[in-house]
């Protein structure tokens, strides 16, 4: 059954809950306890160096504290999350019933990626989870990864040649696939635009590498206006035959989408999908992965617990209505 009842999930999982929240609260405690240290150690010569003129001093003992932190918090976040991801999956998964299976460290189908249609050119690839499933027989995936294409780049400093790597994320976030039994009559390309850019750089960079791939990997296709404006406004959308995607992209399918949207993107992230023969590809870049909590939120919370499952389950369950819809004339 594709339908997942969160309720029943937190009933089974409470005991790992109530304990995973008891590491949460040390965690927290721990790196309060480093803040503290860090003030205790810098804040003297911080203030010494801006009362006595050393603003140097005082910029670069600020800079060296908050970086402390900042390797102390993120790692801390890191080793938290796995642990959560090594005490609840496997039970959840095993709850959902046969047809499911986590495998935390999966290796994609790099034909899959490369031909889907919305990833440009990359030589990385980092995949930290893959969930998989079945629903009547029709497969589904969705994959925690990050794409990137390093680089090589010559620039010259101070009148001297020199080759400087860099790293250009193409996607971080989830990647879903799945097989239905019909075969789109066309491909049809649906990206979305990032309204509220991120702050965070690798989200910009995203977004940036977003934009470029719309205008260099559509040439050739066909841009698609649906009957939408609102969606029109909010969206690229291309087709290998635009006639014949005007046709399918009828308003109950431009809901279902919609909606999916409404339940998975949040300020800064963004969502491309693809419809290629029997096959729905859809990339949600965002600055988290699967499965990933927050350090800063009650993990006994049921709200909380949803929230943490919330995009797998939206996932499943468009996926569902196209399954059942096969017979509809908007999808078939």
């Amino acid at each position: 059954m594709l339908q997942l009842n969160i309720e029943r999930l937190y009933e089974i999982v409470s005991p790992q809950l109530t304990d995973l929240e008891r590491e949460r609260l040390r965690i927290k405690s721990r790196l309060k306890i480093l803040m503290w240290v860090i003030l205790v150690v810098f804040l003297p010569i911080v203030i010494w160096g801006f009362t006595t003129g050393g603003f140097i001093l005082a910029i670069l003992f600020a800079g060296i504290g908050l970086l402390l932190y900042a390797v102390g918090y993120q790692k801390s976040l890191k080793y938290f999350r796995k642990k959560y991801k090594s005490s609840l999956i496997n039970t959840i998964v095993s709850a959902l019933g046969r047809h499911y299976r986590y495998d935390a460290g999966c290796k994609p189908d790099e034909d899959v990626l490369r031909n889907c249609g919305l990833f440009g050119d990359y030589n990385g690839l980092i995949c930290k989870g893959d969930l998989q499933g079945e629903f009547d027989q029709y497969s589904f995936s969705l994959k925690d990864l990050e794409i990137a294409n390093k680089i090589v780049r010559i620039e010259y400093r101070d009148g001297v040649k020199r080759k400087v790597p860099y790293k250009i994320t193409v996607h971080k976030g989830l990647f879903f696939e799945g097989t239905f039994a019909i075969r789109f009559p066309a491909d049809i390309m649906i990206f979305s635009k990032i309204n509220n850019p991120s702050q965070n750089k690798i989200m910009k960079i995203m977004s940036e590498e977003h934009s470029k791939a719309v205008i260099e990997r559509m040439a050739g296709y066909d841009r698609v206006s649906t009957s939408d404006e609102d969606f029109n406004a909010g969206h690229d959308v291309f087709s290998s035959d635009g006639n014949v995607a005007g046709m399918l992209l009828q308003q109950v399918v431009i809901d279902r989408i919609k909606e999916l949207e409404s339940r998975v993107l949040e300020p800064g992230s963004l969502i491309k999908l693809a419809f290629k023969g029997n096959k729905v590809y859809i990339a949600l870049a965002q600055e988290w992965g699967l499965f990933e909590p927050s350090i800063d939120k009650t993990l006994t919370d049921m709200d909380v617990f949803r929230e943490n499952f919330s995009q797998m389950a939206a996932f499943l369950e468009f996926f569902r209505w196209f399954i059942k819809s096969e017979e509809n004339e908007s999808v078939a």
